[in-house]
């Protein structure tokens, strides 16, 4: 009886054993579960607090861009603005130098006249610096009502405009004669029909070398 009573309670005490290794690797577990957790936690707070640090520098760097960008378009806009003032000034009293200064400082000759005809039918911007250029160079004060037909005739884009502008001014100061055909050309071609008053710029050409030869 004492034996059997014996061996009972050694099993009880090996199930109190087992029990009680089994709760500590649960708890164990747990407390690992939970301390990954917190690193993974801890390391999530870090991602957003980074990604938050970068969303900030991009915000800052876009605003320093339109500001630099805005003071530029500024700046731009105040040349724009003092240029025309300068350009309008000088048109209104244009200091032009006398037909022998331009036959002595400028070339003459029909061949380069005819360039320069043809490059005022096409003004363009990205030609602006070419066309200057050789109207500070030829002398085309036998060709005006060429050059005047060829201005006018010439396609603009909305982006040429500042060119062709800065052109005609160049040619109204440098030549007396100038605007008188412009502004008479200018408003029959623009309107309807006005093909059938504007002279081509080739006829017109065609003539005055045929006129010269």
């Amino acid at each position: 009886g004492g034996g059997s009573r014996g061996g009972a309670g050694d099993r009880g005490g090996g199930g109190s054993g087992v029990v009680g290794n089994t709760a500590a690797v649960a708890a164990s577990k747990l407390a690992l579960a939970a301390e990954q957790r917190c690193r993974e936690e801890k390391a999530e707070g870090a991602r957003k607090k980074h990604e938050e640090a970068l969303r900030a520098l991009a915000e800052a760097e876009r605003v320093a861009r339109e500001e630099a960008d805005a003071k530029l378009r500024a700046e731009d806009a105040a040349r724009a603005r003092e240029a025309r003032v300068a350009l309008r000034a000088a048109n209104l009293d244009p200091q032009r130098p006398d037909a022998a200064a331009l036959k002595k400082n400028m070339d003459s000759s029909i061949k380069r006249n005819t360039a320069l005809i043809k490059k005022l039918g096409r003004i363009t911007e990205e030609g602006r610096a070419g066309i200057i250029d050789d109207l500070r160079k030829v002398n085309i004060s036998k060709y005006v009502t060429e050059a005047v037909a060829a201005a006018v005739e010439s396609r603009l884009r909305a982006a040429d405009v500042p060119a062709a502008v800065e052109v005609i001014s160049i040619l109204h100061q440098t030549y007396p004669d100038f605007a008188g055909p412009l502004a008479e050309s200018l408003p029959r071609f623009i309107c309807p029909g006005a093909k059938a008053f504007a002279p081509s710029a080739a006829a017109a050409l065609a003539a005055a070398a045929a006129a010269a030869a």
